[in-house]
Order: C-alpha cells, then sequence, then structure tokens
C-alpha cells in the first residue's frame, strides 16, 4: 500500500469482479491536517473538531476535485456499479475511466518500503512540529 501510494490517495479495489462487493479504501491521509492523532484522553475544542472534520472531507472529496479531476463523480460510479451489474447494464465511459485510473488493478511493490512521515497534501511546507504547536498549542 506504501509503495503504491495508496496510502496518501483513495483507490477502489474489486473493480472487475462480478461477485464481490466494491471496495474504497482512503487512508487517513494529511491533507489539510495531521489527523492521524489519537483521541484518547484529549479535548477538543471545536474549532479542533472542525480541522479534523475538513480534512476529511477534503480527502473524500479530493479538494473538491483539485487533486483528482472528477473524483466525485467516481465516487458515484462506486455507488452504482453493483447494482448496474445486477441489472446487466453497462457502466458508462465516464465510470470506465474512472476505474481504470482509481482502481488498485493487482499490481503488487514488494520492495522494503520506506519510513512513512508523509508532509500536509495541500501545504507541504507544515512540518507535523509547526502543525502540533498550531493545532494543540504545544509540542508534546
Amino acid at each position: 500500500m506504501l509503495n503504491l501510494n495508496h496510502t496518501l490517495f483513495p483507490v477502489f479495489c474489486g473493480c472487475n469482479e462480478t461477485d464481490v462487493p466494491l471496495m474504497l479504501y482512503a487512508a487517513d491521509a494529511p491533507c489539510t491536517e495531521y489527523s492521524n492523532i489519537t483521541t484518547l484522553g484529549t479535548d477538543f475544542d471545536n474549532s479542533q473538531i472542525s480541522l479534523l472534520w475538513n480534512n476529511t472531507l477534503t480527502l473524500y472529496s479530493q479538494d473538491n476535485n483539485q487533486l483528482a479531476a472528477n473524483w466525485t463523480t467516481c465516487i458515484t460510479c462506486g455507488a452504482i456499479q453493483c447494482s448496474l451489474g445486477r441489472l446487466g447494464m453497462e457502466i458508462s465511459d465516464v465510470c470506465k475511466q474512472c476505474f481504470e485510473k482509481h482502481c488498485w488493478h493487482g499490481e503488487v511493490n514488494d520492495s522494503q518500503p520506506g519510513f512513512l512521515s508523509p508532509s500536509l497534501i495541500l501545504d507541504p511546507s507544515e512540518t507535523w512540529a509547526e502543525w502540533n504547536v498550531s493545532f494543540f498549542g504545544s509540542t508534546d
């Protein structure tokens, strides 16, 4: 998953299978916030919660289609793909293009992955340490 970059950008699995459900895998990627943080024992204020939700919305909309053109159309294609198959209907050319671009097609990269320490997708210049201070007010 790391080597194929599926930990930063969503990917569909099962696109070309007729007997399995289509799955959308989207890791908790840092689009606008370093959101892969523990919530145990932490009291978040409303502004912090809003920042974390914004990251989730940015991830699933791919920043309103800015990170991946027509991504929201691809989400729709994924939602209807199995139903169309059950009805014996062909998927549209737009959906075929989405699945060609955003589906895992069985490729494997078994090389040793590097340590995963991604930067913010929309602001790569902001480090974890800088974000941590702005979000929590400390470096702990």
